[in-house]
């Protein structure tokens, strides 16, 4: 492996959290010189494989994040042309899934003004948003994305990165972030924006990776999770801690449930255990069960914040 592919797409940074430079290595990298030249493949939803970039540990604070990691320029030109149909074959699941999460927010925020979806892709939560009654509007960078939001449910998108919206602060009701803070390079500045976006007493949505979940004890390396496009692994404590320094305060962290069809799951389980996906298959097939729904927890945390009042 040439050492220049490394120097030219990859950037070293310090702890997002606590700016501290020291870290221990928790999983070297696996990134080889094709990664480098087939990237936008990893950074699709569906995909069928996975590497990742190192990931290490924050020595003073204990946030876990990738470093080094792809350079910002080269995120952005990733997400930008990603394209996936194979997102839209799970729009049942997806969209009972979002639904507990509107649910949610409305139990804190009941109501229903304005909501932004930061990372809303192809804008399926925000169609089910505005359905219930929601003011809703959307960023998204990938441009296949926010055409179909656009264009086949007529929603208002607006593609690139939250820091292109031109909008008041103070502007939102609501925020959603679905499996997004991950991807973000900087999610502490993205948080400190989205709050100055929230009217006082707004409501933050968001899902994320659990770190000190019980499926990454045990996978570790293979968790389903750890993947190139991700760039942050978040606990409990260390997703409050970043919340709390970006002027929220956390109402409620709890599991995450996603509802996909059973297809779906062994399509997943294949890049972890090929004996264990090739028995499901079987399986599934001979009872006719591939389109069998299933909502289960898969090591995600649901975290609801809210912004705190200023005078």
């Amino acid at each position: 492996m040439k050492e220049e592919i490394f120097d030219e797409n990859l950037e070293h940074v310090v702890c997002n959290l606590c700016g501290c430079a020291e870290f221990k290595v928790l999983f070297k990298s696996t990134l080889s010189e094709d990664d480098f030249k087939n990237s936008l493949s990893q950074y699709s939803i569906s995909k069928s494989r996975y590497t990742c970039g190192q990931v290490v540990q924050c020595q003073r604070c204990n946030l876990v994040y990738v470093n080094p990691r792809d350079n910002l320029d080269y995120i952005l030109e990733n997400y930008a042309a990603v394209k996936d149909d194979k997102y839209l074959e799970e729009l049942r699941g997806r969209k009972a899934s979002f639904l507990r999460g509107l649910r949610l927010i409305e139990r804190f925020n009941s109501r229903k003004g304005r909501l932004l979806d930061v990372g809303c892709f192809t804008g399926l939560f925000l169609d089910l948003v505005r359905e219930n009654g929601w003011t809703a509007l959307g960023v998204e960078p990938s441009q296949w994305a926010v055409e179909y939001a656009r264009d086949k449910l007529k929603l208002n998108v607006l593609q690139g990165k939250l820091e292109d919206i031109k909008c008041d602060d103070e502007s939102f009701d609501a925020v959603a972030m679905w499996d997004v803070v991950e991807h973000l390079s900087d999610p502490k500045s993205t948080l400190t924006l989205v709050n100055k976006k929230l009217k006082n007493g707004g409501i933050l949505f968001l899902n994320t990776p659990n770190y000190d979940s019980i499926f990454c004890k045990i996978f570790r390396r293979k968790f389903w999770f750890i993947e190139r496009m991700h760039l942050y692994y978040f606990t409990p404590s260390t997703v409050r801690k970043m919340l709390e320094e970006c002027n929220y305060k956390v109402l409620k962290t709890g599991l995450h449930f996603k509802t996909l069809s059973l297809e779906y799951f062994i399509l997943r389980l294949r890049e972890i255990n090929i004996t264990l996906a090739n028995i499901f298959d079987v399986l599934s097939s001979l009872l006719f069960l591939k389109k069998l729904n299933l909502t289960v927890y898969v090591g995600q945390m649901t975290v609801i914040a809210k912004k705190r009042e200023t005078s």
